[in-house]
């Protein structure tokens, strides 16, 4: 079946690839179902079927000017001979470029990333260095560079907190609030050390302000939830460097634990202390609380329930308290 997708149109094979990811995380009638796990997919290039529809005449033989670099998209230079002749600083000018194509997709960017791999560590170290704040960064740009940079780092390196660092907190970090449901699925299998894993959290949570709710929430649920879940790690949900709930939930959650039940804090966590990290839960996180610790039986710990939820907008984590505390069916009992 993978090799049946590698001739199908991109569109198509996206799709068919959505389903078939669907099937593997699905367990017959009567069985537990796994663990879930992440995946990598590879964005297979075909050069002589993506170049077919892309005018090269425009481009030459030569690279253009620097005035007039941001002339050609992705694609022309892609298919071109130019591309392996550009320099860090040419690369550095095109990921600046508002392409004249938006559409670019990663077929392309893998394909030119590969013919100006020689210059493109350069390259990132220098635009992440740039004032990008008001850029919103394509999701295909990281597809690719995960492709041909990341699931290429070796096992050495994945566990090298210096190393990591360096890349995630540096050179990817224009493209971290754009990261796609591919993207974060194939990093969360990559061996991290839990040191690698939580400076990997601590780059994206940096990040986690240009991310629309959407994709945070896509953060924590194909990524953060995915590694910390998997039964192979040397340290089980990273919890043996931790002093606390407050630091488990810190250091390998970041400002996405926010997004995780109560339900999957205590399964990943049996010993998590609930009203210890009472100061980092959501409203909602808070509510489930309320209902499964007898809170409301307790004056000392509702009055610290209450003072969680006057901390910032007092009238929206109210309502948002009350909101999951009345759709909750203990709450009817």
């Amino acid at each position: 079946m993978e090799n049946a997708l590698a001739v199908l149109p991109s569109g198509i094979g996206v799709e068919l690839k959505s389903s078939i990811g669907e099937l593997r995380q699905s367990a017959p009638e009567g069985c537990t179902p796994p663990r879930p796990v992440g995946v990598c997919e590879e964005t297979v290039v075909d050069e002589v079927r993506l170049c077919e529809s892309v005018n090269r005449d425009g481009l030459g033989s030569q690279v253009p000017s620097s005035d007039r670099l941001c002339d050609f998209g992705i694609s022309e230079y892609a298919c071109s001979s130019v591309a392996s002749s550009l320099s860090s600083g040419d690369l550095v000018t095109l990921l600046t470029c508002k392409q004249p194509n938006s559409t670019t997709g990663a077929e392309a960017w893998k394909l030119f990333f590969q013919k100006v791999a020689g210059v493109l560590e350069v390259a990132l170290s220098a635009y992440s260095s740039t004032n990008l704040s008001d850029r919103q960064p394509e999701p295909h740009v990281l597809d690719a560079i995960g492709e041909v940079k990341v699931n290429n780092f070796s096992a050495t390196q994945l566990t090298d907190v210096s190393f990591v660092a360096h890349w995630f907190q540096g050179r990817l970090r224009p493209f971290l609030p754009a990261a796609s449901k591919d993207f974060l699925s194939c990093l969360s299998s990559k061996n991290f050390s839990c040191d690698t894993y939580q400076v990997v959290v601590q780059a994206l949570s940096r990040q986690a302000s240009l991310m629309e709710v959407g994709q945070q929430r896509l953060v924590f649920a194909d990524f953060v939830l995915l590694f910390l879940s998997r039964d192979d790690l040397a340290d089980p949900a990273c919890l043996a460097k931790t002093t606390s709930s407050a630091d488990w939930l810190e250091k390998n959650f970041g400002n996405f634990s926010v997004y995780a039940t109560l339900e999957q804090l205590q399964t990943l966590n049996a010993n998590f202390s609930s009203f210890e990290s009472l100061t980092l839960l959501s409203p909602s996180q808070v509510a489930e609380l309320t209902l499964s610790s007898g809170a409301l039986n307790s004056t000392n710990q509702i009055d610290a329930v209450f003072d969680r939820l006057e901390d910032g907008d007092a009238f929206k984590n109210v309502e948002e308290f009350l909101t999951t505390l009345t759709a909750k069916p203990e709450a009817s009992q």
